[in-house]
Order: structure tokens, then C-alpha cells, then sequence
């Protein structure tokens, strides 16, 4: 009898242990996010101390969504787990939910309709956020693009939600930015033309925009045209 009791001492033993193996590790996320430009985060709901800053269109998952007094104003901050799995407090306006790349150079128009006035051509490899859609056309934001402010437009197709081509199109981005921040360091402006030619090499959609860009940051620098330049375009 003694003996029987011990084996259910242990079945009922290892049945907790299986049972807290299988606790979820982390909080369910209430939805995917995108941050819509360099927004920061900060580690606690206060919103004082910064935590990191997220790059446009850089995946967050929402948490949970709650009220705190700041500055004696009640304000709505979004509780954020990032890709390394650290949580951290941001601001909910700084947060979309559908990012696309443009393939093309599009036109955006000022309402939904082809008869409506051009509000400017968006150019190829831009990062937007659909905020609203109507049929065949898409309402989207960008933030500040050739010196305009994309905010509320409306287009019509010319872009793709594709993961992959976003994540390009970010690289992109960032190594542009590199090269042209008059912050840049020799060290960065390095490892921007290393990404340049890394997309030139192997990004169909935006292998064009790169090879542009180290030959417009050639003539810039008063260099000649790097040797990976000319081995493409002898091999195109």
C-alpha cells in the first residue's frame, strides 16, 4: 500500500512539473504594430527613461493599452514587447498596422478618384503605412517624402505588403541615411556603401536605387565609380 502511494505521489509530482513547462513564458500579444518612423521606447509607463528607439517599420507586439498621468494630462501609452523580447512603454500614435514599400514611382492622389488634383509622385523604394482603403485605392502615410508631407493620400496599387521587400527597402533606408546624416562618422559611411552594395548585388526590386546611390556618392566624393559598379554593369 505504501509503495502504491509513493507512485502517485510522483505521477502527481511530475504532472505539476509538465504542467508549469507549459506556462506560456509571455504575455499574449493584442495585435502586431509597426512602428511609422524612429520612435522611442522607454522603460516604464511614465515614459522618462529611454529604453531604445525603433526604426521605421520595425515589428512590436502590443500588449496591452492603458491611461497615465503625465504632466498632470491623462495620456494613452501602449505597453510594447520588441524582437529580443524586452518590454518597454511608447506612445500609441507612433504605432500603424500596415506597412508597404512602393515598387514604383506612384502617383498620390488627393482623394480616391484618377480625376482628383496630383498631391506628388511617390518614389520608388518609399516606406508607407495604409491607413485607410476604398475599393482599388489605398489611403496612406509616409511621413516627410521630397520635402512633402505624405500623411492622408490616396494611390492606387504601385506598392506590395511583402515582408522581404520591406525589410529591403528598410536596409535601403538605413544606408542612405548613413551616407548623407552629416553626423556620419567614416565608420558608417563605410558600412552604408557595404549595404549599398550588398542590395546592388542582390535585391531585384532595389538593386537599381542602390547602384544609383553609390554612383551619385562616387561623383560626390570625388571618387571614381567602386569596382563592384563596374562588374555589374559590365555583367547586365
Amino acid at each position: 500500500m505504501k509503495r502504491c502511494t509513493s507512485y502517485i505521489l510522483v505521477a502527481l509530482l511530475m504532472t505539476q512539473a509538465c504542467k508549469k513547462e507549459n506556462k506560456s513564458p509571455v504575455d499574449p500579444s493584442i495585435a502586431g504594430k509597426y512602428a511609422r518612423f524612429g520612435a522611442p521606447v522607454y522603460k516604464e509607463k511614465e515614459m522618462r527613461t529611454w529604453l531604445t528607439t525603433l526604426g521605421k517599420a520595425e515589428y512590436v507586439d502590443l500588449l496591452e493599452m492603458t491611461e497615465v498621468r503625465i504632466k498632470n494630462r491623462s495620456r494613452a501609452v501602449a505597453r510594447v514587447r520588441l524582437s529580443d523580447y524586452s518590454e518597454g512603454y511608447m506612445n500609441p500614435e507612433h504605432l500603424a498596422d500596415k506597412p508597404i514599400v512602393f515598387l514604383e514611382d506612384t502617383k498620390a492622389h488627393k482623394s480616391s478618384d484618377l480625376q482628383s488634383p496630383v498631391y506628388m509622385t511617390v518614389p520608388k523604394g518609399t516606406i508607407a503605412f495604409v491607413i485607410a482603403e476604398k475599393g482599388d485605392w489605398s489611403q496612406v502615410y509616409a511621413g516627410r517624402v521630397l520635402d512633402r508631407n505624405l500623411a492622408s493620400q490616396w494611390v492606387r496599387g504601385g506598392f506590395s505588403a511583402d515582408r522581404a521587400l520591406i525589410a529591403e527597402a528598410r536596409e535601403y533606408e538605413e544606408a542612405v541615411a548613413g551616407l548623407e546624416s552629416d553626423e556620419s562618422t567614416d565608420e558608417t559611411r563605410i558600412q552604408a556603401i557595404k549595404k549599398l552594395n550588398d542590395l546592388a548585388a542582390s535585391s531585384r526590386a532595389f538593386g537599381d536605387l542602390a547602384r544609383k546611390k553609390i554612383i551619385e556618392d562616387a561623383a560626390r566624393s570625388g571618387e571614381r565609380t567602386p569596382p563592384e559598379e563596374n562588374n555589374m554593369g559590365a555583367a547586365e
